[in-house]
């Protein structure tokens, strides 16, 4: 099979220009703007950079994998050039490509240093290069299309998450968390996005699974609740893709388990707590005890939940600006993708919204989905996803 291939340089006058490419040629300038565009932001305060990221290009119904790198030579302001290559898949075939991203990320790594050592920006590709180039995503073993091979994806860890994108305003503090947040889904990092109402949520996921046309997203969810534990004794939280947290938790803890990306959508509060009637605490205890075959005599440590539902119809609005890359969207606009009763002061729909997780799961974009509750003991004496973890249930 022919894959489209695009290699874009940045050029000093132009701007990023395709150098090569086997697709049309309107659709490879798109290409070279946006992948070598995307890595500004990586390169911010930084000398050179290497990353990669999964980008749509929705009008021509394309799926690209970047790759990019800053080569040893340098422009005439003294920058380090920045190329990149692309591979562009069919929309429809968008969870091969994100399959096989760990593939395609070491070819792409071993073509990015031939062409540091060989190519000169300026004159022509020496052959064997650009054969080269245009084989990429072709499994030298099987001789196939990489989009057909199944493989395990490439793990990320955070400490990749900061080099990509330094926090603005000191050690894991950004100023805008929705563009974070968004960088990285394109660099596929899971995200959780964390709220009180979920029906805000479920409206987040809508939103990323409409902008990059996929049907699988990698979203993880958690809700704020108030445990008996107070913040300042939990030094490490297990990984979940629910967890339920305090403010402070997420002001002063930090997670044992990465990638992690934390978008809070709640802000200051005035609302009361509201205390769970026992009877619903005991019928998530009996449910989540089912899924994950906890012993009997483990207990489900829900005391509270916070209340309170904050505006965030702003930074949607920024949010779907920077998906879209062409144009905002009005208050209304951004209105439609948010639930129209958006406050949530009825405990049982929130503990109804947990104990049916797994027949709503269709409404989330993953695979999997995971809960883990305040359990009967420190979160910092947890083995990670072990029986003694209440609350982790697989959807």
């Amino acid at each position: 099979m022919n894959n489209q291939i695009v290699f874009a340089a940045f050029d000093d006058r132009k701007g990023p220009v395709p150098v090569i490419f086997n697709c049309e040629k309107s659709i490879a300038n798109k290409v070279a703007i946006k992948s070598i565009v995307s890595t500004l932001s990586a390169r911010e305060g930084q000398k050179k950079v290497e990353g990669e990221a999964i980008i749509p290009f929705p009008d021509e119904g394309l799926l690209g994998f970047i790759y990019y790198v800053s080569l040893d030579q340098k422009t005439t302001t003294g920058d380090f050039r920045v190329i990149s290559l692309t591979f562009l898949a069919p929309s429809a075939s968008a969870n091969n490509l994100y399959s096989n991203a760990a593939i395609l990320s070491n070819q792409a790594r071993e073509i990015g240093e031939e062409i540091n050592s060989s190519f000169i920006y300026g004159e022509p590709l020496a052959g064997g290069l650009e054969q080269k180039i245009f084989s990429w995503g072709i499994s030298e073993e099987t001789e196939v299309d990489i989009r057909e091979v199944a493989i395990e994806e490439k793990p990320i860890t955070l400490l990749d998450l900061y080099s990509f994108f330094p926090p603005v305003t000191g050690f894991r503090k950004y100023e805008d968390p929705l563009s974070y947040s968004l960088l990285a889904f394109l660099m596929e990092i899971p995200v959780v996005l964390s709220g009180p109402d979920p029906k805000h949520l479920f409206d987040f996921a809508n939103i990323f699974q409409k902008i990059y046309q996929v049907k699988e997203l990698r979203i993880e969810l958690t809700i704020p609740v108030i445990s008996k534990f107070a913040a300042q004794k939990i030094q490490k939280i297990p990984r979940a893709d629910v967890v339920l947290l305090t403010d402070d938790q997420h002001k002063k803890s930090f997670f044992s388990r990465d990638p992690l990306v934390i978008l809070t959508t709640y802000q200051e509060y005035k609302t009361p707590y509201h205390k769970f009637e026992e009877k619903y605490l005991k019928r998530v205890g009996e449910w989540l005890k089912k899924s994950r075959d906890i012993t009997h005599d483990e207990e489900l440590s829900l005391r509270t939940i916070k209340i309170e539902v904050d505006g965030i119809d702003d930074r949607l609005n920024q949010l779907i600006f920077l998906a879209d890359g062409k144009r905002s969207m009005s208050t209304k606009e951004v209105q439609d993708f948010i639930d129209k009763s958006t406050r949530l002061h009825i405990d049982k729909e929130l503990l109804d919204f947990l104990i049916d997780i797994s027949l709503v799961s269709h409404k989330i974009p993953a695979k999997k989905l995971n809960i883990l509750l305040s359990p009967s003991k420190p979160y910092e004496d947890l083995e990670f996803r072990s029986k003694d973890t209440i609350g982790m249930v697989n959807v």
